[in-house]
């Protein structure tokens, strides 16, 4: 990304096929916000998968319409055949949305004689001139099909923008009114709680960060765990034999945990269930999870 000045690439399976996008936004959402070591981690656990994509002949509007409802940054762009030619950014197309709207300022100028006296908001008037326009009017690059606006109103975004500008310096000169941020902030560590399966009555809670995995949680358990312990779980010797970890899930079934993809189901649902912690059964992988905590 820094070599080519980019602020995203694509990256492809092993069948040469897009599979996710990786962005600045998730670099310092992803990976520098949640400590991670970008010399160790994979680009497989901080990308965001399956991105939307944009058709090389929609419009403005739509692609940042888009990307607005999306909370993206960056857009894919795919071709007839479905084939990504590119990528574009929200500053670009930020860009080439205030040159249409100095054109239109400077049609209407022209045109002052012929203006229509009526004002009113100019940027709600250009986003909703897509729903008002035709297919034909759509794809056209006359600007006389632009919505009817006077030069008052687009005064208001006639905004000159550097190349060290900033997207969020922009925002803030075309609009006063406060938006929602697309950062999300980083979750909690979610708590889990399980029984000791020797010692009656003992129970033991464990935090799990959104970005630890399986590995991680099994490490926190061991760790509360005695020799006792793993003799009633029937584990004789821990290099070879291990415990199964089960919950139970928003519809009453008991839920195997067997992979990083299924603690964060489990993290998911509880959070989903507005619960701040999850209870753990530790038991044989030969033996039914036990359904009681005590």
């Amino acid at each position: 990304m820094r070599e080519n000045r980019t602020t995203a690439v694509l990256v492809k399976d092993t069948d040469d096929a897009v599979s996710g996008i990786f962005t600045s936004k998730d670099v310092v959402l992803r990976v520098i916000a949640a400590g991670l070591d970008p010399k160790k981690c994979s680009l497989v656990r901080v990308m965001t998968p399956q991105p939307d994509v944009a058709d090389l002949e929609f419009p403005i509007q739509s692609a940042l319409r888009q990307m607005f409802d999306g909370h993206f940054l960056n857009l894919p762009v795919v071709d007839a055949n479905k084939d990504i030619v590119g990528i574009v950014d929200v500053l670009k197309l930020t860009y080439a949305t205030l040159n249409q709207i100095k054109k239109i300022e400077l049609s209407s100028s022209d045109n002052s004689a012929n203006s229509s006296p009526e004002e009113g908001p100019a940027w709600n008037k250009f986003w909703t001139s897509l729903d008002n326009e035709d297919s034909e009017s759509l794809h056209s690059d006359s600007i006389t099909s632009a919505p009817d606006v006077t030069p008052s109103e687009f005064q208001l975004f006639n905004v000159d923008i550097g190349p060290s500008d900033s997207i969020s310096a922009v925002g803030e000169s075309m609009s006063s009114r406060p938006a929602e941020s697309s950062i999300l902030p980083v979750e909690e560590a979610f708590i889990f709680k399980f029984k000791s399966p020797a010692a009656h009555g003992r129970v033991h809670r464990v935090s799990v960060k959104h970005d630890e995995t399986l590995e991680d949680l099994r490490s926190f358990i061991d760790a509360k765990l005695h020799h006792s312990d793993y003799e009633a779980l029937s584990i004789l010797d821990r290099l070879k034999d291990t415990y199964a970890i089960s919950y139970i899930d928003d519809e009453g079934d008991v839920v195997s945990i067997t992979s990083d993809s299924d603690l964060k189901d489990c993290i998911r649902v509880n959070r989903e269930l507005q619960s701040k912690k999850a209870d753990l059964y530790l038991h044989s992988p030969h033996e039914a999870a036990p359904l009681a905590m005590t």
